[in-house]
């Protein structure tokens, strides 16, 4: 299991610099970007990611937060618990660009893990009763692999594949969204 993390990253990090892809200019797009992305985990939950991207010669800067919510049938309105898994990212990446439009980013970092369950220990035995939740943090390495589609200089099209191995509960998935040029 080792030898493939390790294998993946070094992959991750070296394609970009033994591919043979047109280069394009850095002045042709804008340089910090704001995301949103929709998918599916390899569990067939639904999550939802934001991004803030800043990007720099062949490389980019990324804080990443996955949301992994868990439907909770029996919670009441008053409780406003947030079941499931979320994950904060600082990563960073080689980006590859290609007929002047498309690009492909490989990146890795560290993330914070939240991992917020009901406590199945406490019985409800009264509706009135308030349900238990355990939180577990840990930390993690996050792995993704972009494409992305500049449909204008402001706006682009994405999906992603992208993992995250840690103590709690490694998670992985595959996303589709849009990126907007802030400047």
């Amino acid at each position: 299991m080792m030898k493939r993390i390790l294998i993946g990253i070094v992959c991750s990090l070296c394609l970009p610099l033994i591919s043979f892809a047109q280069e394009v200019e850095d002045d042709e797009y804008n340089n910090f970007y704001l995301g949103a992305e929709f998918g599916r985990d390899f569990k067939n939950k639904s999550f939802i990611q934001g991004l803030l991207t800043v990007m720099m010669n062949k490389n980019y800067y990324q804080i990443k937060v996955t949301m992994l919510p868990e439907k909770d049938e029996f919670a009441n309105r008053e409780d406003k618990s947030n079941l499931g898994m979320s994950d904060i990212c600082l990563m960073m990446g080689k980006r590859l660009r290609f007929f002047k439009q498309q690009e492909i980013q490989f990146g890795t970092g560290l993330a914070l893990v939240t991992d917020i369950k009901k406590d199945e220990r406490v019985p409800i035995i009264h509706p009135d009763q308030r349900q238990r939740y355990i939180e577990k943090v840990t930390v993690g390495l996050p792995l993704e692999a972009r494409y992305i589609f500049h449909v204008s200089r402001g706006i682009a099209l994405n999906c992603s594949v992208h993992g995250d191995i840690n103590a709690i509960r490694s998670f992985g998935g595959a996303s589709v969204g849009l990126t907007l040029a802030m400047f």
